[in-house]
């Protein structure tokens, strides 16, 4: 027993060592030191053939700074789907890119983001601002840099991103009283000169309409660079949130002997399936009740048990 014990007491330690709890943006926005005072605003946004960051194709790019108006678009090797040429109004035919049926140019996607590096480049020290930016833009931008070779340099100008969906909130606090929409969309059409708005999904106009609409709601640029999360903490952030989905997928071998909360709950501190397996084969049940003790808060004797005796199954079938 002494053996076992001092085997626990090392896994104890392991396991303070290695906490890997996933940090949230604001946190990430509290730790961030890059230098806010110099960047320049650029207000951007992204058209693209879904929601997904690392499988939806760009469509178009388009950015705002200071009456510079930026727009590329490329058209996607598979295709836009009849749900988002719905909403956009982008179509392909015959080869050739079209809104609303009148061609467009268009441009391979790497020169596509080489353009909008060189058109960020000329301005540099940028702050790169959308709405909604931090779940979908930031994460989408960023993943097609990295694609395409273009990360460093991209680096090289960029410091941070701002996200204006939770600085309108602050904003508007009776409005989240209330339980209003915060899309863009509907904050235009109460908040911005119905002529300065143009139709919504078409980047270089969402751009537009989201500079006035930050005008109209004297969201100063002091304001957004208060709010802006640099670009180093925004990558450890979804490197996080990476590992975290990782987790939970390995953790979903379990089947039924946990929920998905519970899975998740383990998934953000940092345990996977792997990490269950180990400590059960080195330290047995002791290990999994210690490795566990200060994630399983309600019922975690039952969880306990249908968590090893799971592992046990598993190590039968392996044998097997």
């Amino acid at each position: 027993m002494a053996k076992l014990e001092n085997e626990l007491d090392v896994l104890m330690k392991a396991l303070s060592l290695g906490e890997n709890t996933i940090g949230t943006i604001k946190d990430a926005s509290t730790a961030s030191s890059f230098k806010r005072d110099n960047c320049k605003i650029v207000i951007y946004d992204l058209e693209a053939t879904g929601l997904s960051s690392t499988t939806a194709e760009l469509c178009q790019i388009a950015a705002y700074y200071k009456g510079q108006e930026f727009s590329v678009y490329t058209i996607p090797s598979k295709g836009i789907p009849d749900k988002v040429s719905a909403i956009t109004g982008l179509v392909i035919a015959r080869g050739k890119m079209l809104l609303d049926k009148k061609p467009l140019t268009t441009v391979p996607i790497l020169d596509a983001l080489q353009s909008f590096l060189e058109f960020l480049e000329k301005i540099g020290n940028v702050v790169l601002v959308a709405h909604n930016g931090f779940c979908y833009d930031a994460p989408l931008i960023l993943h097609q840099m990295k694609n395409h070779g273009l990360l460093d340099r991209f680096k090289n100008v960029v410091q941070g991103f701002a996200d204006t969906l939770p600085i309108l909130r602050k904003q508007l606090p009776d409005r989240v009283k209330e339980k209003k929409k915060f899309n863009q969309s509907t904050l235009a059409e109460e908040f911005v000169n119905p002529t300065d708005i143009k139709p919504a999904h078409n980047a270089i106009n969402d751009v537009c309409v989201l500079h006035k609409l930050l005008e109209k709601l004297c969201v100063s640029e002091n304001i957004i660079k208060s709010e802006a999360i640099g670009l180093e903490d925004f990558l450890k952030h979804r490197e996080s949130l990476d590992k975290k989905k990782c987790n939970e997928n390995s953790l979903k071998h379990l089947g039924d002997a946990i929920s998905k909360y519970m899975r998740e709950k383990m998934a953000k501190e940092g345990i996977n399936l792997e990490r269950l397996e180990l400590t059960f084969d080195d330290f047995g049940e002791d290990g999994i009740r210690l490795l566990l003790s200060n994630v399983i808060k309600r019922d975690r004797d039952r969880i306990l048990l249908n968590i090893i005796n799971k592992l046990k199954d598993m190590k039968k079938k392996d044998v097997v």
